[in-house]
């Protein structure tokens, strides 16, 4: 378990002779407390499978949100696999969720109001059948004062094409929204004086989905905010609305399609992060409660490639000196971000690369007598 303060009084299966069958430890679980103030945490288990007295070890690593998390990821893409562009970048960014799987296990009704925020996609191009009672629902949901993030190529078509009452409700008086056309552009900036103020966002390419056909040109309505416009027509691609005692962001595309791989485009994590501190949904990010690390770790930078800065994460586990050194392909050293005295806990340091051009780079840490080295990609 890679967090100490949860703590397992038993972490030991035994299962019975199987054959190809799939079985499950219900009749001998695993037992663990977790500590009442923990809030809600991204945790990875190491899971060892023994067989054969021994012949047979496999290891995996799986993560599972403990804890109750504020955030619900509703996962509306028809059984597609659309959800693991927003799984994979909510786990990047240290925001636990619980996800709810539409296809397999129906429209969530009652279950919306249990969470501060939601996020709702999509996914593939198709007419969107969200049904009236679900309008209904969402709409009482930001009535009570909820949050919600709809990201969808369309869903805003489809209903004002049904034009219900509830969907002209849902979409003029509390998204603040309307249909105009379709767009093929793949450019959408954001406007100055927005969350998104200097943001470009590259919506095809191999960095995504590559899934976006029928993207929504939008209408602002009145009391709502251009936040997004494509670059083709500068229409509306992304509004907000906040009248005070709701927050919604309907985007007219779906974001698994950022290709944060162009040299043009921030990534889907940048974007996810601006909606969520839009929405005010407070980080899960607590370095304090971290409690202290076992062994010295070097982890990935974020985000990567980078345009720019990007964030190097470290943590070391007794105190003395730490040096960390930036080289180029060619090994020369380019910039030591840190080097003094630290504590043993959790440290994160930006690295600006405005002077160094595109390549790829190594970073290495040292501690005592251990280093640590990892790679990464300058694109701009």
């Amino acid at each position: 378990c890679s967090d100490s303060l949860i703590g397992f009084s038993d972490s030991i299966s035994n299962f019975a002779a199987i054959g190809q069958e799939t079985f499950n430890n219900g009749n001998d679980g695993m037992t663990f407390s977790v500590p009442g103030n923990y809030g809600s945490h991204f945790v990875d288990l190491t899971f060892t499978f023994t067989a054969r007295d021994g012949q047979y070890i496999q290891q995996i690593i799986r993560y599972y949100v403990f804890g109750s998390p504020g955030l619900l990821l509703v996962d509306d893409d028809g059984g597609g696999q659309i959800d693991t562009f927003y799984t994979n970048a909510l786990r990047n960014l240290n925001r636990p969720y619980v996800h709810w799987d539409i296809a397999s296990m129906g429209t969530p009704v009652s279950q919306l109001s249990q969470f501060p925020c939601i996020i709702w996609f999509t996914g593939d191009s198709r007419t969107y059948d969200l049904s009236i009672d679900i309008v209904t629902v969402l709409i009482n949901y930001l009535n009570a004062g909820g949050k919600l993030f709809i990201t969808s190529q369309d869903f805003v078509q489809s209903l004002a094409a049904r034009n219900s009452a509830c969907d002209s409700i849902l979409l003029k008086e509390y998204l603040k929204v309307g249909y105009l056309q379709m767009s093929s552009s793949y450019i959408v900036d954001g406007l100055t004086g927005t969350p998104f103020t200097g943001s470009r966002y590259v919506t095809t390419g191999a960095g995504g989905a590559g899934n976006q056909i029928s993207q929504d040109a939008l209408v602002t309505e009145p009391g709502g905010t251009t936040f997004l416009v494509y670059y083709t027509g500068s229409y509306p691609a992304a509004v907000g609305a906040s009248p005070g005692n709701y927050k919604a962001l309907t985007v007219g595309f779906g974001i698994e399609g950022i290709n944060g791989l162009h040299p043009q485009s921030r990534t889907r994590e940048e974007f996810l992060d601006t909606v969520l501190s839009y929405l005010g949904l407070a980080s899960s990010i607590d370095d304090n409660r971290l409690p202290l690390p076992k062994n010295m770790m070097l982890t990935q930078n974020y985000p990567n490639p980078f345009n720019a800065s990007t964030t190097i994460s470290y943590a070391i586990t007794s105190p003395g000196l730490v040096r960390l050194d930036i080289f180029d392909v060619l090994g020369r050293l380019v910039a030591t971000p840190v080097n003094v005295e630290q504590a043993a806990g959790n440290y994160q340091v930006t690295w600006n690369a405005d002077e160094f051009g595109s390549g790829i780079y190594f970073y290495r840490l040292q501690a005592g007598n251990r280093i640590e080295s990892r790679r990464m990609l300058l694109l701009k």
